[in-house]
């Protein structure tokens, strides 16, 4: 099973960092990332529309140049906000077998511009493998399939359209000419999508299965945010998921090698 560290080695480094990208891949991990344009066309790694909740200064991004966000500590002094191409290159790029990296792009973040630097990024540094793109519109999915098919894209799929880009499986079905994988989330409702019925469902669909682990909706109350979890990712090992996103890849890790 694939595992993807959320933003990195979060829990031992900031978010959406080098130091945090890097542990990851350095501990065997593929990573999940959070992309965003800067007004001066750079594309960087951070979560939210504006600095402040890593660096308690307010910048906004699309507002903002990348000279003006370099100048600013994430967390620690001396940690800055990543430029996604460098991250490409130091870091996916090396990845091994086994290692992936789940790019996420965020509704307001998949015009022309940004999409063109990942796909540039992808082939530039022959990423086919190593990475994929998760979150996309159909539509978006459509233009991404259409200037390169071998760009991994996963359709988001969950219990309810909590975003315009957050799909449910009778949606997503219809379209899955364009996805090669289901970036696999339940919010709010144990069950009411992570079920050995769907997984069969999606995986007789010929399409792979990478899921999230609930403690990443601890800010929307899944259940089994706070603890459970672990009886998901043996759920997922048991429904022959392919990869897991989560906050905790050591343990995570550990089930594995103990299974």
């Amino acid at each position: 099973m694939l595992i993807f560290a959320h933003r990195g080695l979060k829990l031992e480094h900031p978010e959406n960092t080098m130091p945090a990208f890097r542990a990851a891949y350095e501990s065997g991990f593929g990573i999940e990332l959070d992309i965003r344009l800067t007004r001066d066309g750079e594309l960087v790694c951070l979560h939210n529309p504006d600095t402040e909740h890593m660096t308690g200064t307010k910048l906004v991004v699309r507002e903002s140049t990348y000279a003006e966000l370099s100048r600013l500590d994430v967390l620690k002094p001396g940690v800055k906000i990543p430029r996604f191409p460098e991250v490409a290159e130091q870091i996916i790029a090396r990845f091994a077998p086994g290692q992936k990296a789940a790019i996420h792009v965020k509704g307001d973040e998949q015009g022309e511009e940004q999409i063109s630097i990942l796909l540039d990024a992808i082939a530039r540094h022959s990423l086919h493998d190593k990475a994929l793109l998760f979150d996309l519109t159909f539509e978006t999915a459509a233009r991404v399939h259409n200037a390169d098919p071998s760009v991994e894209i996963a359709v988001s799929v969950g219990e309810k359209n909590y975003a315009p880009t957050l799909y449910t499986w009778e949606q997503a079905r219809g379209n899955l000419d364009l996805f090669h994988t289901v970036w696999w989330d339940e919010w709010v409702i144990p069950g009411s999508e992570y079920s050995d019925e769907r997984a069969r469902e999606i995986h007789e669909a010929d399409k792979k299965i990478y899921a999230i682990s609930p403690e990443l909706h601890a800010d929307h109350g899944h259940p089994h945010a706070p603890h459970g979890y672990e009886h998901d990712w043996e759920n997922f090992l048991a429904w022959g998921v392919e990869g897991t996103c989560t906050a905790h890849p050591r343990d995570l890790d550990d089930l594995l090698r103990l299974m």
